[in-house]
């Protein structure tokens, strides 16, 4: 066999920073220990399952030392451990291993781990990318692998997200705390392999509390910060509906839509058309950070659309902040009217109405 990896691997030049469109990946430094100690402790019953170190770190000095080692590593071209960085915050997302497996091919393995408050918004995907990117167009990479625990589901989705090829499973490679049995899948791409996938279909669905995913779907809320939306029932709400966007499995966006009497929730009396009351769709959407400006909100809103007409809603009613100018602008180029309201500070906030049926005959708009 020739010798085809570097001569010195300690002299092969490495990255110091890598940039993606959200995130920065770089090696740690001693004065990260705080922000690595406190991603850790927020993030223990979410790391615990899967990482040795759900249960270390729990002093600035220990995570010093584990920095250093890293360094070392580092130094003698063993792995390269990075954080996940938000370019804007410069918060700690998570963290990420670009491991050698064989200089000689070459051959890398990617490891990696979110902070639970960071998890559901694609920094994970980005950062793996962003890596693998590096290790075949700059380390000339023959192979990258990743190697995760089977009930990872999750981490999964990742691979899969990104068209990594499923080499196999391999039984029996760890054992956990309870004593259970790791079983992990390999996936692999090589330079042969196209890069990247295919973004998955979208589908948008309505689900309720039943649904196998509600829980995924919540916690993509919460990062909205829509639970008060998402929870307000009111004596004035005649249904309420729950639209969710998928991509691979993953939640990406969500839109709820409730159907009540015109000027119900100003205690008005009903609006009357021909002797009938009049009904609309108030709604509020959100899409997951890293899934914004491929179209995910327009569709929602469109599905909405649709979904109000066969409920019988005269109009669709929605309000926007003020500072919310691409959905004033999407809002807009769908045939929404607009009617600027005051709400508190917020000086430039709207509320946007579509008509639907404007005869009140129930006939659909052509």
């Amino acid at each position: 066999m020739s010798q085809q990896g570097p001569r010195y691997v300690t002299l092969q030049p490495i990255f110091d920073q890598l940039y993606g469109e959200r995130i920065i990946l770089r090696p740690y430094r001693l004065q990260d220990a705080a922000a690595f100690q406190a991603a850790i402790e927020e993030s223990r019953d979410h790391l615990r399952p899967w990482e040795w170190f759900g249960d270390a770190f729990h002093t600035v000095e220990q995570t010093q030392d584990w920095i250093i080692r890293r360094h070392v590593t580092w130094l003698l071209r063993d792995s390269f451990t990075c954080g996940i960085w938000h370019r804007e915050s410069g918060q700690l997302l998570g963290n990420i291993d670009l491991v050698v497996k064989q200089w000689r091919l070459p051959w890398f393995m990617i490891a990696y781990w979110i902070r639970q408050s960071a998890a559901g918004n694609g920094y994970v995907t980005e950062a793996v990318r962003l890596l693998t990117d590096y290790a075949f167009d700059t380390l000339h990479a023959k192979r990258v692998e990743l190697a995760i625990d089977a009930k990872n589901e999750r981490s999964v989705a990742v691979a899969e997200r990104l068209g990594f090829h499923l080499d196999g499973r391999l039984r029996n490679t760890e054992i956990e705390n309870d004593g259970e049995l790791v079983h992990n899948l390999v996936y692999s791409l090589t330079p042969d392999d196209p890069r990247w996938a295919k973004a998955p279909t979208l589908a948008i669905t309505e689900w309720d509390e039943t649904h196998k995913d509600w829980s995924q779907l919540l916690a993509v809320i919460a990062q909205a910060e829509q639970m008060d939306w998402v929870n307000a029932r009111f004596d004035w709400h005649q249904s309420s509906h729950m639209l969710v966007a998928t991509q691979g499995g993953m939640v990406v966006g969500f839109l709820r839509l409730v159907t009540q009497l015109i000027g119900a929730d100003e205690d008005l009396p009903p609006s009357l058309l021909h002797g009938t009351a009049l009904i609309e769709g108030n709604m509020a959407f959100a899409v997951v950070e890293a899934y914004r400006r491929q179209g995910i909100g327009r569709a929602l809103q469109s599905a909405a659309i649709t979904l109000a007409k066969r409920l019988g809603c005269y109009q669709l009613h929605s309000h926007s902040s003020g500072d919310n100018l691409a959905n004033h602008q999407l809002k807009l180029s769908m045939g929404f009217a607009i009617q600027r309201i005051v709400r508190g500070d917020d000086q430039q906030g709207a509320y946007f109405i579509l008509p639907l049926h404007p005869d009140g005959s129930g006939k659909e708009i052509s």
